[in-house]
């Protein structure tokens, strides 16, 4: 792991990579200078950053591990960020095994509001009511109704968390006096209720990613190869004059070679 670095802003000796974590030193560091970069390897970076609770809570950590335009991004608390010997440790932690620390909040948030923008639903509503997929009235947006891929997919993907709410609510209504063998009475069982969850955990980030790069991504790429095929039309276009300019010197050269042989 190299030094820190923070786009040449000054760093806080009392914030290192490899010394003990001081919450403090972090915070005043973070407030003066922005977010506190960690460089792992060559493009690969990992910012800390703060976010403050308007609760009176204390400050939760923002970590974003990156490399080119590709990134994984958390939340962590400060109980969570001061459990680590060091900044260092937390970077290589977060590299090695993110599933321990990462938490959906940003994708989640991030779906939920093209949920109320482009169907005109609240999830949280629907949660709490506990509506069934399906028994809810949509207001589709102008862009879901131009582009019936975007209203299938946010859709789908509602379904999907409601399924997850509705998982979690029928293990909070489980007895505890029950015991796993009443509640599984065949080891099939608990294994395709795992599998389950694992499927359905990762269909659901599938969706949402691919719902990402379509409308968020997509139309830069387009821009991108759009100016590729025309700065290649360009090109061609100027190899053929070139090449035309190019055979009017040979002939021109040519006939004053056989101007001066006829004289």
């Amino acid at each position: 792991m190299s030094d820190v670095f923070n786009g040449g802003a000054d760093q806080s000796q009392a914030v290192t990579p490899n010394g003990a974590i001081d919450f403090d030193s972090l915070k005043a560091h973070v407030e003066k200078n922005g977010p506190y970069i960690l460089v792992l390897q060559e493009e690969l970076m990992l910012a800390i950053n703060l976010v403050p609770k308007s609760d009176g809570a204390d400050d939760a950590a923002s970590i974003t591990l990156s490399s080119g335009f590709t990134s994984l991004s958390t939340m962590i608390s400060r109980e969570q960020l001061a459990s680590y010997g060091s900044l260092g440790g937390l970077a290589d932690d977060f590299l090695e095994n993110p599933q321990k620390l990462f938490a959906p909040f940003a994708e989640q948030q991030y779906i939920e509001s093209e949920i109320r923008r482009h169907l005109g639903l609240n999830p949280e509503v629907i949660y709490s009511e506990a509506i069934p997929a399906g028994r809810y009235v949509m207001t589709l947006s102008e862009d879901c109704r131009s582009d019936p891929w975007r209203a299938r997919r946010l859709q789908t993907i509602l379904h999907l968390l409601i399924n997850h709410r509705s998982m979690l609510a029928a293990v909070g209504d489980v007895s505890g006096d029950a015991t796993l063998r009443a509640l599984f009475p065949s080891p099939n069982l608990l294994l395709d209720l795992m599998q389950d969850h694992y499927t359905l955990g990762f269909l659901t980030g599938r969706l949402i990613s691919e719902y990402f790069v379509r409308y968020e991504i997509e139309h830069l790429a387009n821009k991108g190869m759009n100016y590729d095929a025309a700065q290649q039309r360009r090109t061609n276009s100027s190899g053929k004059k070139s090449n035309a300019l190019r055979h009017q010197r040979i002939e021109a050269m040519l006939s004053e070679m056989e101007r001066l042989v006829t004289h």
